[in-house]
């Protein structure tokens, strides 16, 4: 009799620590493929993603890109999408600056050269159900006078 009591407390142990790693567990976002082919050659979209001609536009002079903003739509998971531009965009040269997630968007922008792409994920919701919607603009580098420190 003394040993049950010790038994009893070693099997409830070592049940209740199975239970807390055999629980569900959130899945990992999984990898997106690139499309072969995008509107932008510098700028890579996930596969199943289209472009929304209706709220997109650009602007080109000669060979040099004055602005982009298109907006995809596609399926899968906020964080699936995020990590796929943040993997992907190295590719293209475009080196990311920062990475905020705030209210449901994630927004990433990144910098090559004398332009800067900022990158917007969020869900969307359309009559024909849910999804989801990137917002990418392309603009040049803005690069202001720097402020006089001097206090002149």
């Amino acid at each position: 009799m003394t040993n049950t009591l010790p038994r009893l407390a070693f099997s409830v142990a070592v049940l209740w620590g199975l239970g807390l790693g055999c629980g569900p567990r959130a899945a990992d976002p999984v990898r997106l493929m690139a499309k072969q082919r995008s509107p932008i050659s510098d700028l890579p979209v996930p596969m199943g993603f289209r472009i929304l001609e209706d709220e997109s536009e650009d602007a080109y002079t000669g060979r040099r890109r004055l602005y982009v903003r298109h907006v995809y739509a596609g399926s899968g998971e906020p964080f699936a999408v995020r990590n796929f531009y943040r993997d992907r965009m190295p590719q293209y040269k475009w080196q990311l600056v920062n990475t905020v997630h705030f209210a449901g968007t994630h927004s990433m922008v990144f910098q090559k050269g004398q332009e800067s792409c900022t990158v917007a994920i969020s869900r969307s919701k359309s009559r024909w159900g849910s999804g989801i919607r990137v917002q990418i603009i392309i603009m040049p580098e803005e690069r202001g006078a720097q402020a006089d420190t001097t206090g002149r």
